[in-house]
């Protein structure tokens, strides 16, 4: 055989034996990686403290000053020198119009996963607070802070926005909020559609129009597949119900049950990467990527049984008792009661003296306001607690104009 034949055939092995080499080093680099980014995301748990994302902001300035003749200054967190409870978290989630800054959606949300429940108090859009000594419907707050974070020249205005936003609750409801997520409500209309809608008994025909904020609704009654579009029209029609925005929270209930129910039932890794790309997109939140994945997994451990809706307790009043703007006034000992119940990270109860102390959910100075927020605490607050199971087995009765 020829000697340079022979050298050929050994370069070429030593050639192909190298290419070997470094495909299965790269394969085996590739698994361990794999492996072992499986392995963290599957161990990983959130190490929220006492300073968690938002709670670093309790030094800060006040920022609601109340027109009740309270001195100014920050309530220190309630229970800041106590544990906290073992594996449990709280979570801020707000829905912007996609045209304007006010908030429609409002939500504070507690996950407990250590006794296995979520617990999603919904806040009416219209609730009474009083910042920097003047009255506002709720859903204007976060507006106010976006336009002190712009004048301030910060460098990411709605992440500052919705520190302030979160920071006024805080302080002024003795809470410890540890995550955010603010929402366009484009985004959530997008994740309707790649979920291939929400199936939706709709109770009326619906019809609304509002050109100043793009809102046009037009929903014909009965069960029928909602797209984002319908979705959307559906979570924020109010005209057609007696106690407008609570009616809307009821229907907010139920899609949510709705959509609860789905997402556990028929979502698919490919739909999981869709609705993943477009909450990147138009969802704004204090949350890592590692906890977010740590959240969903101990999401679909839950049962439907163990997810409540609760219902904000409170009244409808104008500002000038017939006259004025229309707000809804808290009642202050049953919120209190509820969030000590269900959204008190610490394990020491939240004192009375230190709930909404600056009276900011109030004011003093009209009796017909004042006495709707001091209404007595309620005999069976049960009553305001639903699940997602008994939502989508039995409904919610709305009141409707007729």
């Amino acid at each position: 055989m020829n000697n340079k034949n022979i050298s050929r055939r050994r370069h070429g092995n030593n050639k192909s034996s190298v290419i070997k080499i470094i495909v299965f080093t790269f394969i085996s680099v590739l698994v361990v990686v794999i492996s072992f980014t499986a392995l963290f995301f599957i161990l990983y748990k959130p190490s929220i403290g006492f300073n968690g994302p938002l709670g670093a902001d309790k030094n800060d300035p006040p920022i609601s000053i109340g027109e009740n003749g309270v001195d100014p200054g920050v309530n220190p967190p309630v229970n800041s020198s106590e544990p906290r409870k073992k594996d449990f978290y709280t979570f801020f989630v707000v829905g912007r119009d996609t045209v304007g800054l006010n908030t429609d959606i409002i939500m504070l949300i507690s996950f407990d996963i250590n006794n296995g429940a979520i617990n999603i108090l919904q806040i009416p859009r219209d609730t009474y607070m009083v910042v920097n000594s003047y009255p506002h419907r709720i859903n204007s707050v976060y507006a106010l802070m976006y336009n002190n974070a712009y004048k301030n020249n910060e460098k990411d205005i709605e992440d500052a926005a919705m520190h302030d936003f979160a920071s006024l609750l805080e302080q002024n409801l003795s809470i410890e909020i540890d995550y955010y997520a603010l929402c366009n409500l484009k985004g959530f209309g997008n994740i309707i559609d790649i979920i291939g809608g929400v199936k939706m008994d709709v109770p009326q025909n619906m019809y609304y129009e509002d050109p100043e904020q793009d809102l046009y609704i037009n929903l014909k009654k009965g069960i029928q597949t909602l797209n984002g579009d319908k979705a959307e029209q559906f979570i924020r029609y109010r005209s057609g119900y007696v106690e407008a925005d609570i009616g809307r929270m009821d229907a907010q209930k139920l899609f949510i049950s709705a959509l609860i129910q789905q997402l556990k039932s028929s979502i698919s890794v490919s739909t999981l990467a869709g609705i993943a790309e477009e909450a990147a997109d138009n969802i704004k939140t204090s949350l890592t990527l590692a906890e977010i994945v740590y959240f969903v997994k101990e999401f679909y451990l839950i049962d439907n049984a163990d997810m409540n809706f609760i219902t904000f307790p409170g009244e409808s009043a104008r500002s000038e008792i017939t006259t004025g703007a229309w707000y809804y006034v808290m009642h202050r000992a049953d919120i209190h009661a509820l969030i000590n119940l269900y959204f008190n990270v610490y394990k020491t109860e939240i004192p009375d003296a230190q709930f909404d102390s600056k009276r900011v959910f109030t004011n003093i100075k009209k009796p017909h306001i004042n006495d709707i927020y001091n209404t007595e605490l309620s005999g069976d607050l049960q009553e305001l607690i639903r699940s997602a199971e008994e939502i989508n087995k039995e409904g919610i009765n709305i009141s409707l104009i007729n």
